[in-house]
């Protein structure tokens, strides 16, 4: 955040004085490893958990749809919902990254993880993942928009095309496929809707 406002962390000293003081300090410049550690006043009471707080059956019969889903928190929260039960399949560009992870999962949790091409900037693209999807698993109950376009930079040096390629992704991408998979459960009647015209 300090890069995309162009501020550098002794700026930010001087607009939060009070919130950059030991401690805070500390945790700030250590990263989320600090959080692991008992000498943090948190973790005498708020210890970190180490399992999902479902019971392992709670997306039994479900199906999830996760965009950006062979990498990072998409495959965390993946790999988490598949642990509770849910068939899940996973939606990016990389179709090599998503068979990996796909394999990777399903022999760890022993549910089938389905990968699916998709670009979410492209609305063809979304509208044949979505038929993928719907073929190889079913309508989905969870959708999980989560593909993302990132540039570590400072504000002052964010080009117009990163703009437009980090919209497409994250504002555009979501709504294609909520749009997309909202059609698909409208005409199946599947999923809650209201169907009033407005």
């Amino acid at each position: 955040m300090a890069g995309v406002l162009g501020m550098t962390r002794g700026s930010w000293i001087k607009v939060f004085p009070r919130f950059f003081t030991c401690t805070a300090t500390r945790l700030l410049s250590h990263g989320t490893k600090v959080m692991y550690q008992s000498d943090t006043p948190q973790a005498a009471f708020f210890p970190p958990l180490q399992k999902v707080m479902l019971p392992p059956s709670a997306f039994e019969g479900k199906v999830a749809f996760i965009t950006g889903g062979g990498t990072g928190l998409g495959k965390g929260m993946t790999a988490a919902l598949s642990h509770l039960g849910a068939v899940c399949v996973i939606a990016s560009r990389k179709l090599d990254v998503l068979k990996q992870t796909a394999e990777e999962i399903s022999s760890k949790t022993g549910n089938k993880v389905h990968a699916v091409q998709c670009d979410v900037r492209d609305p063809t693209s979304v509208s044949n993942a979505v038929s993928q999807l719907i073929k190889e698993a079913g309508h989905p109950s969870i959708i999980i928009n989560n593909a993302a376009g990132n540039f570590i930079s400072p504000s002052e040096r964010l080009s117009a095309n990163a703009w437009k390629t980090i919209t497409d992704i994250v504002l555009n991408g979501t709504a294609y496929v909520t749009l997309e998979i909202g059609k698909e459960l409208i005409k199946a009647q599947k999923g809650k809707y209201n169907s009033r015209k407005i």
